[in-house]
């Protein structure tokens, strides 16, 4: 948009709000904080929905790397892990919504989904700062 890549700038609220529900997940199946299990379902859902920009965002940007470019694996590497997080994610937020009140199951799935989300967010970090995608370059802007 005017210029600039949308993915880095819409992927900051679903990371937050997922990496929140998988930590919100983890105290409530320890027993730590189990009054936050509708916090962790919310943050969830909205994680989920805000992602649904960040990922049509970054498929955009990817449409935008040129075919047989060095970062091309990295890309998809990146969405692949993506799409495995989320995954999890959707799994959690199914499992609490039709599955057994024991939300053992759903909090492994989501701290999962994390820790798998991590990986994704490394590999979009090496997009950047290692290919320097979405960085316009002076050669870019003369």
């Amino acid at each position: 948009m005017l210029g600039h890549p949308l993915h880095p700038v819409t992927v900051h609220l679903p990371i937050g709000l997922l990496l929140a529900a998988s930590l919100l997940d983890a105290l409530v199946a320890l027993g730590i904080r189990p009054q936050w299990a509708d916090f962790a379902q919310g943050a969830l859902i909205g994680g989920l929905l805000a992602a649904g920009l960040a990922v049509c965002a970054g498929f955009v940007d990817f449409l935008s790397i040129p075919p047989g470019a060095k970062m091309e694996r990295t890309a998809t590497l990146h969405i692949a892990f993506i799409l495995a997080a989320l995954t999890l994610y959707g799994g959690a937020l199914a499992w609490r919504m039709i599955g057994p009140a024991d939300a053992g199951i759903a909090a492994i799935l989501s701290v999962a989904g994390g820790f798998v989300l991590m990986v994704a967010g490394w590999f979009g970090g090496q997009l950047v700062y290692h290919f320097g995608q979405g960085v316009r370059t002076k050669e870019k802007t003369s």
